[in-house]
C-alpha cells in the first residue's frame, strides 16, 4: 500500500541518516533547468566522441553550454540565437581533424559552429580527457531557410549535410561546408494528420501554461 511504502521510505532515511550517509550529490549541466517550451528533450544534449566535453540547450535564456567533464564545470555560455536553442548536434571526422556543432532554435534559425579542441598528455583516452586544455568554437554559418521554429537538427561530415526539421513539418537539407541551402522537403499532410498534430501542440501548450502556474504558485508559497 502507499502507506507501507512511505513507512518503509521513512525506516530506508532513518537508517541512512544513523549511518551517516549523505545523499548523492546530482550534477547539473546549466544553472537553470530545461525550459517547459520544449517539446523534445532529448535533442538537446551531445557529447565529443572521447567524453571531454557536452554540449547542452534548452534554457530560457536562449543560450547553450559547453560542459568541461574532466573538470565537472561549465567551460562555455553562449548566447547568440533569439530565442530557445530547442536542439542541437554534433559530428566528428578524425581522418579530417574536423568537428562540427549544429545548434536549431526557435527563432527559426540553424547555427553551424566549428569545434577545435586542443589536446596535451598521452594517447590514453582517459588521460586524454583529463589533459584537455582547451575548446575554441566559432559560428560559420547562419542557415535561416526556414518558415517556423526548429524541432530537430543533424549533421554528416561524411554526406556533407546538415538536416533541420521545423514545427511545419518541412524538412530543410544543406551543404555542411558551404551553408548552400540543396533541398527543401514538403512530406504530404492529410487534414486527420494535421489535426492531431494541432491537438498534440494544444496539449503541449496547456501543460506548459499549468506548470507555468504550478511553479506560480509555489513561489508565493515561499
Amino acid at each position: 500500500s502507499i502507506e507501507k511504502h512511505r513507512k518503509n521510505n521513512l525506516s530506508l532515511s532513518s537508517l541512512l541518516n544513523k549511518l551517516g550517509a549523505k545523499p548523492k550529490k546530482i550534477n547539473k549541466i546549466g544553472a537553470a533547468a530545461i525550459s517547459l517550451k520544449i517539446i523534445q528533450g532529448n535533442v538537446c544534449f551531445a557529447s565529443t566522441a572521447d567524453g571531454a566535453f557536452m554540449f547542452a540547450c534548452g534554457f530560457d535564456d536562449n543560450s547553450f553550454v559547453v560542459y568541461d567533464v574532466a573538470q565537472g564545470k561549465i567551460y562555455d555560455t553562449i548566447r547568440e540565437h533569439q530565442n530557445i536553442v530547442s536542439c542541437l548536434a554534433l559530428d566528428e571526422n578524425k581522418e579530417k581533424q574536423k568537428t562540427i556543432l549544429v545548434t536549431g532554435s526557435y527563432d527559426k534559425s540553424v547555427l553551424v559552429w566549428r569545434v577545435q579542441i586542443k589536446k596535451t598528455g598521452s594517447n590514453n583516452t582517459a588521460e586524454a580527457v583529463a589533459a584537455t586544455s582547451s575548446l575554441e568554437i566559432t559560428c560559420v554559418h547562419k542557415l535561416e531557410n526556414q518558415l517556423a521554429g526548429i524541432t530537430c537538427v543533424d549533421v554528416s561530415l561524411q554526406s556533407g549535410i546538415i538536416v533541420c526539421c521545423s514545427l511545419d513539418g518541412i524538412v530543410n537539407v544543406y551543404n555542411a561546408s558551404t551553408g548552400d541551402h540543396l533541398r527543401m522537403l514538403q512530406p504530404y499532410v492529410d487534414k486527420a494528420m494535421r489535426e492531431r498534430r494541432n491537438e498534440q501542440l494544444k496539449q503541449h501548450k496547456q501543460r506548459h501554461l499549468q506548470q507555468l502556474e504550478i511553479q506560480r504558485r509555489n513561489h508565493e508559497d515561499d
